[in-house]
């Protein structure tokens, strides 16, 4: 038994908290480890009562070390150990660094050469807060950061599309194994991730996406990054989470505005509100970081589409109309004063230009919230 495939199948045993199991590993070979805990004696390292140590050791009598680690050599999954070489430099000073890492994809120092920066934000985002996470994205990745971030459907997505857009690194951090996607819907944005990025995660194959492992994966997050941008937040949620462990840690958290009106924006106003810096566009968060600007940037601005030479196009109406958020053609005529047939044929050329998506009856902005730019 290696002790790869030690660490590897302690990893995965729910029987053990993180913090535990890093403290069993920080003072033990992970071969070692396995032994005590299949003896019963964990109480001997870790606060573990008697009864408690007997029960770990009944249900390890049943996992065998060698067919997890096969089972990470079928997904091209490396187990990295605390301490040893091969973990994220990154991540190890972290006081709540995991005792093992599953990756794939690049090796881990890709990570240690570059600087990092996490975008989340709400997987319910707007299409505007989409856009943004994917500019912001695009231009931290054409200036040589690495983005880092989850993973799931909204801001995490857009904001790793954005830095596979912009050429560099992308970093993700799963709350699962990862033999699996999830969500289904980004399979193939997964499968380039672990082709040729970095994909994490604390759980070894097998282990599913449940709701608790998702706000102890955002401390990965926070804990890699040296700056994290919120995008769009509701007022809960585990974007919030991973600006609590920022602050924790002492890494700048930056925050792009948002309407009060929209519901997306009620937490990264609340951090705005208590004292998180302001992002426009890249520069805030290049600045935060030390460095300077090169020149890489977004797409210039489109204007929104009119009759040429007519100053009562309803079109730039519309887009200020939706500021505050999404809107149904009526409530777009109310807003701007024009009639319903001019406001939806605004809104169709603003859809066909990119600005605006409507679905479902509603109308709402598609454009990056960054200052001079919209969505590629």
């Amino acid at each position: 038994m290696s002790a790869e495939a030690a660490a590897a199948a302690l990893a995965g045993f729910s029987g053990l908290a993180p913090r535990s199991l890093r403290r069993l590993l920080d003072v033990l070979a992970p071969s070692d480890a396995w032994e005590l805990a299949v003896r019963g004696q964990l109480g001997e390292v870790v606060e573990l009562r008697q009864g408690r140590a007997r029960e770990v050791a009944e249900r390890l009598s049943g996992v065998d070390p060698d067919a997890v680690a096969a089972s990470c050599a079928a997904s091209d999954i490396n187990v990295l150990v605390h301490g040893t070489r091969a973990y994220s430099a990154a991540l190890s000073d972290d006081p709540e660094a995991p005792a093992v890492l599953f990756a794939r994809g690049q090796p881990l120092a890709r990570i240690d050469e570059l600087r990092r920066v996490a975008i989340v934000g709400t997987r319910s985002a707007t299409a505007a807060g989409r856009a943004t996470a994917h500019d912001l994205g695009h231009d931290l990745s054409a200036n040589g950061v690495a983005v880092v971030s989850g993973l799931a459907i909204g801001v995490d997505g857009a904001a790793h599309r954005g830095a596979l857009d912009g050429g560099g690194l992308a970093v993700a951090v799963l709350a699962h194994g990862l033999d699996r996607c999830y969500p289904e819907r980004h399979r193939h944005l997964f499968e380039q991730m672990c082709a040729d990025h970095v994909v994490l995660s604390e759980w070894p194959p097998g282990v599913g996406p449940e709701p608790w492992r998702f706000p102890l994966r955002n401390r990965i997050i926070a804990g890699l990054a040296e700056v994290v941008v919120v995008v769009e937040s509701r007022v809960t949620g585990g974007s919030l989470i991973t600006a609590r462990a920022a602050l924790d840690r002492g890494v700048d958290v930056l925050v792009v505005p948002g309407s009060p009106q929209m519901p997306a924006s009620e937490g990264t106003n609340m951090l705005l509100r208590d004292g998180a810096g302001v992002v426009t566009d890249v520069d805030d968060v290049l600045t935060a970081l030390g460095i300077s600007h090169d020149g890489c940037r977004g797409v210039a601005p489109v204007r929104p589409p009119g009759p040429p030479g007519s100053d009562a196009s309803p079109h730039g109406d519309v887009v200020a109309a939706l500021a505050d958020g999404p809107a149904t053609l009526d409530t777009l005529a109310a807003r701007t004063m024009h009639s319903v047939a001019d406001v939806a044929c605004a809104v169709s050329d603003l859809v066909g230009a990119g600005l605006v998506v409507a679905e479902g009856g509603w109308v709402e902005l598609a454009m990056s919230r960054l200052s001079g730019q919209h969505p590629s």
